[in-house]
């Protein structure tokens, strides 16, 4: 899986910010997906969803004061890059979870 976001630090929180379709952010499945990608970003307190319109206008989703703090800042400042992810085989679900003795 892949997908553009960028780690951020708002208020002294550290965020993620995750670019998805606009469909996503209409979607009733939003908090759902938001809370999705905590897996990857495990040192991460805040996920926000950010979608652009087709004027490139940016709209975001997720906890309401970091929200805002985002919609006052030009989103073509934040350290965007692109995620690249695989799915976790039985092996590394091992190694993330050893067995309890």
């Amino acid at each position: 899986m892949k997908f553009q976001g960028a780690i951020v630090t708002v208020r002294n929180v550290p965020c993620a910010v995750i670019v998805v379709k606009d469909s996503v952010l209409n979607s009733s499945r939003r908090e759902t997906i938001r809370k999705s990608f905590k897996r990857f970003f495990p040192l991460v307190e805040q996920i926000v969803l950010m979608s652009q319109n087709d004027n490139n206008v940016p709209r975001y989703y997720g906890k309401r004061e970091i929200v805002d703090v985002l919609a006052k800042f030009d989103y073509r400042k934040l350290p965007w890059k692109q995620f690249n992810v695989r799915k976790a085989t039985p092996a590394d679900e091992q190694k993330m979870n050893p067995p309890q003795s």
